[in-house]
């Protein structure tokens, strides 16, 4: 089998019209999209458990932000995105999560607020799939673009990070629209160009009112004029007329989104130094200690397409670079940027990757098609290919989809907890970062119960000398025990160093149970896929550290 060389310097292939079987085909993954992003989408809500917090990280701190945006209160948060258009979304959000109370079936209004606001991020995903299909068929073929709606329907990042209300979900879909445009130019006309530029400034400047990094999806229109056959001219002059038009219209755009960061910019400066102060601290919520390089580049992407799904997208830059296909380059020069450019931040989480999955679902699709059109053996190589993919990352979602359909994790820790509690029971949860209530379980009423955080002042060594009440448990969740288990007693923070020393060999508690439930379908474990912050949220460990009987209160 021989691939194809297809000529470099060849037009842009013409658009195909869409038939209504390709455009069925796109339906029913839309449908499984759907279900796949609906099915958990109640996960965690608030409920009598928890009424103030859910347990996706910071909904309630983000809804108050927004509430407070409508108010006039400015506070740093409304900009460390890069504006205020998240916010905006969030208040529509909450004010028809209210009107919509009765149909939601919330437990309180805020759950009903951040029921409605999840809902809408998974309409973002959906979109985001519809504006990949346009684009893989206005590239390439529908064929093409309804392979590339598939890996995104099923890719775990998309799927997961549409059940909250972050503002990563419409980022992708800033992203996807950019690669929409600068494929509109790439098969445009001189004579389109400045209505084109002009619009996807506009994208730009809305996209970086969400999230100031998506600046660098702005190289995607450049890219897809830079890349039409070099037969038609490309007169410098005419490019920095096009630029100025995209200048133009990103300014208007973020003018648009976020009129606030113009009318109150120091605000706006103090939220940059936030966001500068959170990215220059260490992250420890890391997969292990192999370096943001490569979580970026391996890891996290890895686990967000699906080790299948991220092969072939790297395969589709292989073929991109060997055989010189301009459409490949063009989503290479879109994605690689911003891509790169996530390497440089501290915090090593997969929804900053998120925006770049649109594109690697793209590549994924080209390389794929690519390989088929190589006659017989070729189409039987791809369809196998992507069997495998479909099967194994579909496997995986299904899996992680029946975590959480069970008993929250949390739940099963204070079930337990409640059980065996007698009158003088006395439990302290320990956590990373002050704030972190949607990391612990709810202990029994009517028993003593506090939460400590090791990055603060306090010391986590009071707690074996405390006599009245006498500390009987200890709760460690999986964020805090991952660290001490890498770094032990070097760990980078005293406190948790000072933990560390609590939970020693000899000291005072013993480890009694661990809490963890594993991804498994079929006899199968997926659990190595989902162990990035964003995913084992959902899916937390726990170590509970029971105090030994015989332990004096005054041990050193």
């Amino acid at each position: 089998m021989r691939l194809a060389h297809p000529d470099p310097h060849s037009l842009p292939r013409p658009a195909q019209r869409w038939t209504w079987r390709w455009g069925l085909v796109l339906l029913l993954v839309l449908s499984a999209a759907a279900w796949l992003r609906l099915a958990g989408i109640a996960w965690g809500l608030p409920d009598a458990t928890h009424p103030n917090y859910s347990f996706h990280p910071d909904e309630a701190f983000h809804l108050q932000w927004a509430r407070m945006l409508v108010a006039g209160e400015l506070v740093p948060q409304h900009f460390m995105y890069g504006g205020t258009l998240h916010y905006t979304v969030l208040n529509a959000a909450y004010r028809y999560g209210n009107l919509l109370a009765a149909t939601l079936g919330a437990f309180n209004p805020l759950a009903s607020a951040i029921a409605s606001a999840r809902y809408c991020a998974a309409v973002f995903s959906l979109l985001t799939i519809v504006l990949v299909a346009a684009t893989g068929a206005r590239l390439f073929d529908a064929r093409t673009g309804c392979i590339a709606a598939l890996v995104m329907a099923l890719a775990p990042a998309p799927v997961f990070l549409a059940q909250n209300l972050r503002p990563d979900q419409l980022a992708s879909l800033f992203a996807a629209l950019l690669c929409w445009q600068a494929a509109l130019i790439y098969t445009g006309t001189t004579r389109d160009d400045r209505r084109l530029f002009l619009l996807a400034g506009l994208a730009v400047g809305l996209a970086v009112a969400l999230r100031f990094p998506l600046i660098a999806f702005g190289i995607a229109p450049l890219a897809g004029w830079l890349c039409r056959p070099a037969a038609e001219p490309r007169r410098l002059a005419s490019l920095g007329r096009l630029g100025g038009l995209l200048v133009l219209g990103a300014l208007a755009g973020y003018a648009l989104g976020s009129p606030h960061t113009l009318l109150h910019w120091q605000a706006a400066l103090d939220g940059l130094r936030l966001q500068q102060g959170y990215q220059q601290g260490p992250f420890l919520d890391t997969l292990d200690d192999s370096g943001t390089v490569w979580h970026v580049l391996w890891l996290l992407p890895r686990e967000a397409l699906g080790t299948p799904f991220y092969l072939l997208a790297l395969g589709g830059m292989g073929l991109g670079l060997w055989y010189r296909r301009r459409a490949l380059w063009l989503l290479m020069a879109s994605v690689l940027p911003y891509w790169l450019g996530t390497t440089l931040v501290s915090w090593t989480v997969m929804r900053y990757g998120l925006p770049a999955t649109p594109v690697l679902a793209l590549l994924a699709a080209a390389g794929l098609c690519e390989v088929a059109a190589c006659g017989r053996r070729g189409w039987a190589l791809a369809t196998v290919l992507l069997a495998g993919a479909v099967l194994w990352t579909g496997l995986a979602d299904v899996a992680f989809l029946n975590v959480q359909a069970t008993t929250n994790v949390r739940d099963q820790v204070a079930a337990w907890l409640a059980a065996r509690a007698t009158p003088t029971s006395s439990y302290v949860s320990f956590r990373l970062y002050a704030l972190e209530d949607f990391y612990a379980p709810a202990t029994p009423s009517g028993h003593y119960a506090a939460s400590l955080d090791v990055t603060g002042t306090a010391d986590p060594l009071v707690v074996e000398n405390k006599r009245d009440p006498l500390i009987t448990d200890l709760i460690v969740p999986e964020p805090l025990y991952r660290g001490l288990d890498r770094w032990g007693a070097v760990h980078p923070h005293r406190g948790a160093q000072r933990l560390h020393q609590l939970l020693r060999a000899n000291g005072a508690y013993r480890l009694e149970r661990e809490f963890k439930v594993p991804v498994m379908l079929l006899g199968r474990d997926f659990s190595t896929l989902f162990r990035s912050q964003d995913f084992f949220i959902i899916n937390p460990g726990f170590r509970l550290y029971h105090r030994v009987e015989d332990a004096s209160p005054d041990a050193p």
